[in-house]
Parts: C-alpha cells; sequence; structure tokens
C-alpha cells in the first residue's frame, strides 16, 4: 500500500514523496518483534488496547515500510495520520470475524 506523502521529506540519508507500507508482507515473527519493540519503547507490559494506540501502529508501519520509527514521527500531521490509520485500519481487519460467522438478530 502506497501512502503519497504531501510534501518531500528528508529522513535520515533519504528522500521521501511516498512510503510503501508493505504490511501484507508481515508474518506473525514480525508482529512478535514489533510487539517486543513495541514494549521496550513504552517501557509497559500492558498490550490491552495496543491496536488503537498510535505508537504501536508506528511500530508496525517502521517494520512494513522499513522507515525508522523516529523518522516517522518527523511526518506533518496528515501524512503521519495517514501512516498511521491505514496501518491501524490493517491491524484491527485481522480481529474481524467473516461475516458468515456474524450472527443475524434472528438467531
Amino acid at each position: 500500500m502506497i501512502i503519497k506523502l504531501t510534501k518531500e521529506y528528508e529522513l535520515g540519508s533519504k528522500k521521501y514523496k511516498e512510503i510503501d507500507l508493505k504490511l501484507e508482507d508481515l508474518n506473525g515473527a514480525d508482529l512478535m518483534e514489533c510487539s517486543k519493540n513495541y514494549k521496550a519503547r513504552m517501557k509497559s507490559n500492558a498490550e490491552n488496547f495496543k491496536d488503537f494506540d498510535d505508537a504501536w501502529a508506528l511500530t508496525v508501519a517502521e517494520k512494513a515500510s522499513g522507515v525508522k520509527y523516529g523518522h516517522l514521527l518527523i511526518l506533518g500531521a496528515e501524512d503521519f495520520l495517514k501512516v498511521v490509520n491505514q496501518t491501524k485500519n490493517f491491524l484491527v481487519k485481522g480481529w474481524g470475524i467473516p461475516e458468515e460467522e456474524t450472527p443475524t438478530a434472528e438467531e
């Protein structure tokens, strides 16, 4: 998934006009590594609401894009939110119950 940025950013030694979030390429080991990095960054073992936390989404975006966490923090608000919200949408989608298993009102 390509995130078009509102302007060009110099992040580290590279320039970016877009960020390629390869979220679908992540595997379980990648997400476990993200969880470990998130806990270290946040100095916490609490995971109850991490899927709704911007820091968790940014940790996953870092892994999926190859752009360092600290560099993603430099993005302007609109671009930052694009990255965070696309990542959150991906993560929350994984929680979903397939439609055929969703109970109906008649049941």
